[in-house]
């Protein structure tokens, strides 16, 4: 009895394939060691927090003390969004990505960071750099 190659249909996996298990476990592992490992990032104390907050004046510390603020205000949308666009790129690069809203010509920010369960340097940082783009619009 001769065998037929058995027809295949397209983006089926090969047979032979069929035998290496396929597993969308890595990623729950990978966040359990990520709970179990000792934070990297360790929020700053109130004095650390005060200190840092003078280097961004335009920025208040948020009713919870666990993030800083600011409410920027341009000429129109197009203004607001060319900011958001060019910080966009600055946080996806830093890894760290502000919580903000915008309407209109307002662009809401509150920055803190999750993982310390409060306020780092990266906050400090992103926060100068938004005063930075900010500048470019006149603001």
């Amino acid at each position: 009895i001769s065998k037929r190659p058995q027809r295949r249909v397209h983006g089926e996996i090969p047979r032979e394939q069929k035998s290496i298990r396929m597993t969308t476990e890595a990623p729950k592992e990978q966040k359990e060691m990520l709970r179990s490992a000792p934070r990297l990032l360790q929020a700053f104390t109130g004095d650390m927090v005060t200190q840092h907050l003078s280097n961004v004046p335009k920025w208040a510390l948020a009713e919870t003390g666990k993030s800083i603020k600011r409410t920027f205000i341009f000429k129109d949308f197009n203004q607001a969004w060319g900011f958001m666009s060019r910080v966009a790129l600055y946080a996806e690069k830093a890894n760290h990505h502000p919580n903000w809203y915008n309407v209109y010509n307002k662009v809401e920010v509150e920055l803190n960071t999750h993982d310390a369960d409060g306020l780092t340097q990266q906050d400090f940082d992103l926060a100068v750099k938004m005063d930075k783009a900010a500048q470019q619009f006149g603001l």
